[in-house]
């Protein structure tokens, strides 16, 4: 095992004994071999550990069992307690999408701190099947294929010639310890399903399954980068900048075999995905304007050509109203404040919203919404994310950030302007007052 861990290193030109490392430690069973590789092979490393606070106590004894194999070795430890749960919430991400950001953001600030050459994980070679059937399944493109590579800029996951059952054998045959985390065992994530069920039968069906699976991921890769190379040729024949845009020329693009994936395949860097390329090159949408959008970017089209564009960041809002008179909101909107009997309520009137006076206390204020922000839309018990309101209404991204949330002085969101009113400020058949607001 140690032989082959060197002559792998070496093979790939991974790191030497001068280099300067970082290994991601969680305590279990792969990295602590990766721990045990480094330490025998004489190199210089310190080791980092994530305390998720997932699992209870059982995450304080992972973190205190890597900090005593760091001070049993000598080796400069570094350790991070993540309130992981708040921020889900505040990134609207799922449990491991969530660990994965808080861990490398670390890692990235300790590399930089500390001048570490690389950074090491412990993926081996049955990681490498289950990633690859996880994105068969989650119907990924062919960069998906890949796998895990061994080498991604400053990331060097140096277990990749070794599957699971030789690090098992070199952890057992050294009495060497490790933590277990006992959700593993459980199949509540895709990636367990396939290690507890589908790796098993390969492996018994098809001896060193992982290791050819592994070269067929590199034979993709290759064929990719190749792939790459020509549609980069293709690209520069009708692409130019204009005015720090890029100009894509129609014509020429539909003289090109493929089109669209080309199109989609060089313009996915920007966020966009298949389904909207395809929809902006079809005869049924040639209309001038036309515009499809992702997260930052936007493609609109011209007469002549496409253009792609970054989307024009929106100042934010933030207007604090003391009294219910007119105020100017932006350079270009005012936000109109008037106290009326209810039989005078207009509810068919656009940008025109009403709320019970009774309901609110002032100050009130009107601002830019942020993401995680709530309100309850109206006929619902439960609250709902501003964001996804938007959604439902249809809004396009290049838009979102234009629209602002007006919040009661306890901080509660009263309205989404000019669209809707939240459930516990409507007006009902005990309003006395109403506050009509209208956005100009």
């Amino acid at each position: 095992m140690e032989q082959a861990f060197k002559e792998f290193i070496k093979q790939h030109q991974l790191f030497n004994k001068k280099s300067n490392l970082l290994l991601a430690i969680s305590g279990g069973i792969d990295s602590v071999c990766l721990f045990h590789l480094l330490l025998n092979g004489s190199y210089q490393f310190s080791v980092a550990h994530c305390n998720y606070n997932l699992r209870g106590d059982e995450s304080n004894k992972d973190a205190a069992f890597v900090k005593k194999l760091a001070q049993k070795h000598k080796i400069p430890f570094y350790t991070k307690s993540f309130k992981t749960q708040e921020k889900m919430e505040e990134y609207q991400m799922g449990v491991q999408e969530t660990a994965r950001k808080l861990r490398y953001d670390w890692f990235k600030q300790l590399i930089k701190k500390h001048g570490f050459d690389n950074l090491l994980t412990a993926h081996h070679l049955s990681d490498n099947t289950e990633t690859f059937f996880i994105n068969i399944v989650r119907h990924t493109g062919i960069s998906g294929l890949h796998g895990i590579p061994v080498k991604n800029k400053h990331i060097v996951r140096p277990l990749m010639f070794a599957s699971r059952d030789l690090i098992e054998q070199y952890i057992k045959q050294n009495n060497y310890k490790h933590r277990e985390d006992a959700s593993n065992a459980k199949d509540d994530y895709l990636r367990n399903k396939i290690r507890h069920h589908l790796s098993p039968q390969l492996e018994k069906h098809l001896p060193n399954f992982h290791e050819h699976l592994m070269t067929v991921c590199a034979h993709v890769k290759d064929f990719e980068d190749l792939s790459v190379e020509i549609m980069q040729k293709f690209w520069q024949q009708v692409t130019h900048y204009k005015k720090g845009k890029l100009s894509i020329e129609i014509e020429s693009l539909k003289k090109i075999q493929n089109a669209p994936s080309l199109m989609y395949f060089m313009s996915r860097q920007y966020g966009f995905n298949k389904v909207q390329i395809l929809d902006l090159l079809s005869n049924e949408t040639e209309t001038i304007g036309k515009k499809i959008v992702s997260d930052r970017y936007e493609i609109i089209r011209e007469r002549e050509h496409f253009l792609i564009q970054e989307i024009k960041t929106i100042e934010a809002v933030f207007e604090e109203i003391k009294k219910l008179k007119k105020t100017k909101v932006t350079e270009t909107s005012v936000c109109d404040f008037t106290i009326i009997e209810p039989h005078l309520c207009d509810f068919k009137q656009a940008n025109l919203l009403h709320v019970d006076l009774n309901k609110i206390t002032l100050p009130l204020t009107i601002q830019t919404w942020q993401d995680g922000d709530k309100m309850k839309p109206l006929g619902m018990k439960g609250q709902k994310n501003i964001s996804d309101i938007l959604t439902d209404k249809k809004v396009e991204n290049t838009l979102r950030k234009s629209f602002n949330v007006l919040k009661n002085a306890d901080g509660k969101i009263v309205a989404l302007l000019p669209l809707s009113v939240g459930e516990d400020y409507k007006v009902d058949s005990k309003t006395k007052l109403v506050l009509a607001i209208l956005l100009k």
